[in-house]
Formats: C-alpha cells, sequence, structure tokens
C-alpha cells in the first residue's frame, strides 16, 4: 500500500468555504451522551484543517466496514481507513480520541 506524504495528502483536502454548497445538515448522538448535537456533513469530503474559520471544529466521522452508508465514530484526529466525512460544528465536542455515534439523523 503507497502511503501518502503528509504535504500531499493535505493537497487532496478540500476547502471548507469552497464546499459549503455540499454541506448536509446532520445532527448526532454520540456513546454515552442523551444529546443531539448538530453539525454540518461534508459526505465523503476531506476539508483541510486549515480552512475551517474561527468558531468552527471539525471532526472526522468513520463508517461501518460492511455498510458504507453508516457512520459509527467521529473523531478530533483524522481517520484515514473506512472515511466517512468531515463534521463540523459550532460547539466543541466533548470527546479527546474516537468516539462510538449510536444515532444520527439528517
Amino acid at each position: 500500500m503507497e502511503t501518502l506524504p503528509l504535504n500531499q495528502f493535505y493537497m487532496a483536502q478540500k476547502n471548507y468555504k469552497d464546499e459549503l454548497d455540499y454541506a448536509e445538515q446532520m445532527d448526532i448522538q454520540l456513546s454515552g451522551s442523551d444529546e443531539m448535537i448538530s453539525g454540518e456533513l461534508f459526505d465523503g469530503m476531506r476539508l483541510h484543517p486549515d480552512s475551517i474559520p474561527p468558531g468552527k471544529h471539525l471532526y472526522w466521522m468513520r463508517h461501518d466496514e460492511g455498510d458504507m452508508g453508516t457512520p459509527v465514530s467521529i473523531s478530533p484526529k483524522c481517520i484515514l481507513v473506512d472515511f466517512y466525512g468531515s463534521f463540523v460544528t459550532d460547539e466543541e465536542l466533548p470527546i479527546a480520541e474516537e468516539t462510538d455515534i449510536i444515532d444520527y439523523g439528517f
């Protein structure tokens, strides 16, 4: 398997402002929480962290290995395998590492 140098990986990522037309409103519920969290889903798009405006927070979502249409976890760190999409919120999520998504809706 070929590994991309970090600078080439970031070049493959998209700019937040350029992709706003493709964002879809999404609500997720994290493991251990009763609250639904709203954000913008950029389905299948890797947003460049430097393109996120102040006051917004970027997270990456992973899909289920058997079902590419079901998000199963979210992380503040970049996800390379089973990448589902980028998720941008107005509030910082209370997670430091990859966390399970137990419910979601559009």
